[in-house]
């Protein structure tokens, strides 16, 4: 694309959305570029598929999020009822220990009927129809009077008749019943639509930024410019910054700090870029500020390890060496590399730490043996512990790799001498 070979880049991306058709980047970057060819038509769907697939994510992270809480409550309602049955169980167990009082077991008998006066069986059979027909009487009342209870095959057969008087309903009686009373209709909240975290175009850009295509990046940072609510915030001028910062405009990029720190004084994000464009003005003192303050933070920023390096860098220009070697300490914890590990060895060699400074040295040259400066403060470590075959095997090693001059190499003619060792190059 940056070629001029529009076809071809036409083809590749293209290709990209069919290899990955969920791929909001891929649908982005295909609207972009026929921003550039330029083909509206083209670039309206491809945006269009991106924001769709923007809106799926958006909606999967929000159930995700939603069954993750309701799995949450209902294992803390599970243990809340597992922790009271427990007590429960606890209670009951102490008290039948404790020997307190039981129920006694009580055995019910059928009542025998009284012996009454002789009668004729006549009469016997007449007393049990009266018995069967009349209301048994319950007992007293609390004014003294007497409940009538009805009897048992007439309460049965209540619930049955009402039953079959339901049957019998006339269609606009059933549908008068099974209509709700107005103000008791039980609506189902509606979800509220999710809301992406960020837009396509945020979203391409900080890929942008990392592969450094500043055209794709402008083009970018304009459709956010224009399709934003409410206007650009925070990330949109810091993404603005590292831009300009790129593209070498200094004094633009602080100004597009200033204005994100408006929004947000305690971005991290922010503050780096801010000490960043201090350190590349020459600016050391306010760039440690910030440095210092981005650390400060609980979140980290973006890119945390140059933060560490270049903030070390500075305090050994300070000659604070013990700050400077817990920085770099900090920068092989996050993302060993040669530089870091040199870090390292320097802060050390210059605490007079000859055996942790040589440790270093020595996971810098495994790192990258090529370096002159490594091989330079190896072949001081060398000198200050009396190697001298070590130490001139080092110092051969440095020069060969173009060992700049200046204070490292003068610093090392000065231990030769005064080791007695001599320079080895004669």
């Amino acid at each position: 694309m940056l070629s001029e070979r529009n076809e071809q880049a036409e083809i590749f991306f293209e290709a990209a959305t069919c290899v990955d058709p969920k791929s909001i980047l891929a649908w982005t970057m295909l609207g972009l570029f026929y921003d550039a060819v330029p083909n509206e038509i083209g670039a309206e769907m491809a945006y269009l598929e991106a924001n769709k697939l923007n809106l799926a994510k958006a909606s999967a992270l929000a159930r995700a999020a939603r069954e993750e809480v309701e799995d949450e409550s209902c294992k803390k309602k599970l243990s809340e009822e597992q922790d009271v049955g427990d007590a429960d169980g606890k209670g009951d167990a102490m008290q039948s220990s404790e020997g307190g009082l039981s129920v006694p077991n009580l055995e019910v008998k059928a009542a025998t009927p009284e012996k009454g006066p002789p009668s004729s069986g006549r009469s016997k059979a007449s007393g049990g129809k009266r018995g069967s027909i009349s209301k048994p009487i319950s007992a007293k009342s609390p004014g003294g009077g007497l409940t009538m209870s009805r009897p048992s095959s007439q309460q049965q057969q209540a619930p049955n008749s009402t039953a079959r008087g339901g049957g019998s309903r006339t269609p606009q009686e059933s549908e008068q019943a099974g209509a709700p009373e107005d103000g008791q209709t039980c609506q189902i909240p509606r979800e509220p639509t999710p809301v992406p975290a960020s837009s396509i175009f945020m979203q391409a850009v900080d890929w942008l930024l990392e592969v450094k295509a500043i055209p794709f990046t402008e083009r970018a940072l304009g459709h956010e410019l224009v399709t934003c609510e409410g206007g650009p915030n925070a990330e949109y001028h810091i993404a603005l910054a590292r831009l300009r910062l790129q593209k070498g405009e200094y004094m633009e990029a602080q100004a597009s700090l200033d204005e994100a720190l408006q929004f947000d004084f305690q971005n991290p994000d922010a503050w780096s870029l801010m000490g960043h464009v201090k350190y590349m003005t020459g600016d050391c003192n306010n760039a440690r500020d910030c440095y210092e303050r981005t650390l400060s933070f609980v979140s980290d920023a973006s890119e945390m390890h140059s933060i560490y390096l270049r903030l070390a860098s500075i305090y050994l220009q300070d000659a604070r060496y013990q700050d400077a070697k817990n920085t770099f300490l900090l920068a092989c914890k996050k993302s060993p590399s040669c530089i870091s590990w040199l870090g390292v060895g320097i802060a050390c060699y210059r605490l007079n730490e000859l055996s942790e400074a040589e440790d270093a040295l020595s996971e810098a040259n495994v790192l990258n043996n090529n370096d002159a400066e490594v091989w330079a403060y190896l072949s001081l470590v060398c000198l200050k512990t009396q190697r001298q075959l070590e130490a001139e095997q080092a110092y051969k090693y440095a020069v060969k790799l173009n060992l700049e001059e200046g204070p490292l190499l003068a610093e090392i003619h000065r231990e030769q001498v005064a080791h007695g060792f001599g320079n080895p190059a004669f």
